[in-house]
């Protein structure tokens, strides 16, 4: 059979330009600008029965993020992933990406993409329930959850800062202290209240979504 299209994440996408098979359409970036990704998640009886070793995966993750996020890492990095151990492609197909380029097809030039990926910049790591909010709104609007379902709850429970925040704190880092932010209203990076250096989080509809105005709504809904 033949494949029209697919959505995966790298090197597959650069895999495919680099043997000819085909050409990116368009980035998860371009879709919404650093939008959430790969999650460390596990269940809550485990994360009770083993809090410390819970702890310290997320201080090892934090800590390898900062340092994948370092630009003098990346040749490294893409020579290691590269590897029959992990990918197995050539080098150069995870390399572009990692050192902030990237090929939508075989006959054109790489495109610069500095922001391709994104480690620990713009508090990358932080679980922030406004993303929680978004995905799960969008998981009832494709009937994928009851419609009555308690989304405040429901983000509490899965998206746990507080857990963040004690490892952040143990590292010395500094963290958001606030779950919630607006999405989509910035197409560059900038601060916040805190003076935090944010990513662009514009979506490609340009739509902006506010998760305190969601939850007011919700809670005026029940309170009636």
């Amino acid at each position: 059979g033949a494949v029209d299209g697919y959505c995966v994440g790298e090197p597959w996408n650069s895999a495919a330009v680099h043997e000819g098979l085909g050409r990116v359409l368009v980035t998860d970036h371009e879709i919404w600008n650093h939008g959430p990704e790969k999650v460390l998640g596990v269940t809550e009886d485990w994360a009770q029965r083993h809090p410390q070793t819970h702890d310290a995966l997320i201080c090892a993750l934090l800590e390898a993020m900062h340092w994948l996020d370092q630009p003098q890492h990346r040749s490294e990095v893409a020579e290691l992933i590269a590897g029959k151990r992990y990918v197995d492609v050539p080098v150069e197909v995870v390399r572009m990406s990692m050192l902030g380029t990237y090929q939508f097809a075989r006959n054109e030039f790489p495109r610069s993409q500095p922001e391709f990926h994104i480690f620990h910049r713009f508090q990358a790591n932080f679980p922030w329930r406004s993303h929680a909010l978004w995905i799960a709104t969008q998981m009832q609007r494709w009937h994928q959850l009851p419609t009555g379902i308690d989304l405040a709850a429901l983000t509490e429970n899965t998206y746990r800062s507080d857990l963040y925040l004690t490892a952040a704190s143990r590292m010395g880092l500094i963290a958001p202290d606030t779950d919630f932010k607006s999405e989509g209203l910035h197409n560059r990076s900038w601060q916040n209240d805190q003076g935090l250096e944010m990513g662009s989080d514009q979506f490609v509809d340009r739509s902006v979504f506010d998760p305190k105005r969601l939850l007011a709504k919700r809670n005026n809904q029940v309170a009636s």
